[in-house]
């Protein structure tokens, strides 16, 4: 017996959930998603950077039922209940998001290397092969597909101990084909003007309190370049600046598209080159990591002053012109 739930290759993926969301979202969820991942906001604590409302976003998707179960699931004893419970989900049409061990999950860079609790996503099983389908942010930080056998997640899972209960919550997602996602205005041009002010917009309760947010999260990694020693470069940063480059791209053509932007008005192709450039810097950034060559410290710096300065000219045209 087999099943594999449809998914598409997202566009999203800094973090796994949010590959999860995006390779899963109907064309129906586009104005949603042109409405969202506008404002981005920095945990200093963490050195972590998302999109706004980066906990939320998997369960205000109108086009996801998202609901939670408290897994009871804590030793090899309950393996076979908790395969079950895969393989049921499944059938019922719902993914599964979990948090697994990465040391135990086979496709994983930290396969039999590191003890590291982190999210997986569950979309199908074949019982002939005893594999389970699954998508992670498994090789080298990206995002991808792949199979690993039953009893690798079934382990990774179950031998999480529950002393913080969100480890062992297990979330269902069910893709809602029909609903009716409907263009924001007043959101989008909310999400730009807080993001050009740096302005404060989302609070994670019970978190670390040194937050930033917006443009100036720009400035704040440039000077993170400006002092780096020789230390890598961690890549989410600016695979997020990547992604949020090209949603502003898909986002204005998408309103030129709907008649809310005269394209007259607003000159297409610097979106599309800010997009490109930011591309461009993650891939330096993976050379860099690589080499460690000190003048792709300044290459990568002016480049993000570069990219900041054309936010600031351009994304105000969308505030102007936006009906």
């Amino acid at each position: 017996m087999k099943k594999i739930l449809p998914v598409h290759q997202p566009i999203v993926t800094t973090f796994t959930s949010y590959g999860a969301i995006f390779s899963i979202l109907p064309e129906s969820a586009l104005p949603w998603i042109m409405n969202n991942f506008i404002q981005i906001t920095y945990v200093h604590d963490w050195d972590v950077v998302t999109f706004d409302g980066h906990k939320l976003l998997m369960s205000n998707c109108p086009a996801i039922d998202y609901f939670n179960e408290e897994g009871d699931f804590y030793n090899e004893d309950a393996f076979p209940k908790f395969k079950e419970k895969i393989i049921q989900s499944i059938d019922g049409n719902e993914y599964l998001y979990i948090y697994v061990d990465r040391f135990f999950v086979e496709c994983s860079d930290f396969y039999q290397k590191y003890h590291m609790p982190h999210e997986i996503f569950i979309y199908g099983y074949d019982l002939a092969a005893d594999i389970v389908y699954v998508g992670e942010n498994l090789q080298k930080g990206k995002f991808v597909f792949g199979t690993c056998s039953f009893f690798s997640i079934l382990k990774a899972y179950c031998v999480l101990q529950a002393d913080f209960k969100f480890f062992k919550i297990i979330r269902k997602l069910r893709v809602c084909e029909n609903t009716t996602c409907n263009l924001n205005i007043n959101q989008i041009k909310y999400g730009l003007e807080v993001y050009l002010n740096s302005s404060e917009t989302y609070t994670i309760v019970g978190e670390p309190s040194k937050m930033s947010y917006g443009i100036k999260i720009i400035d704040e990694f440039a000077e993170k370049i400006l002092n780096n020693t020789g230390e890598n470069i961690d890549i989410r940063f600016f695979q997020l600046l990547f992604e949020h480059k090209l949603l502003m791209d898909m986002r204005v053509k998408y309103l030129i598209n709907c008649g809310h932007i005269d394209k007259d008005k607003i000159n297409v192709k610097k979106f599309e080159e800010i997009k490109n450039d930011a591309m461009i810097l993650r891939n330096v950034i993976l050379k860099y990591d690589m080499s460690k060559k000190k003048r792709l410290l300044s290459s990568i710096y002016s480049k993000l002053c570069e990219i900041k300065a054309m936010d600031a000219l351009l994304l105000p045209d969308i505030l102007n012109y936006i009906e």
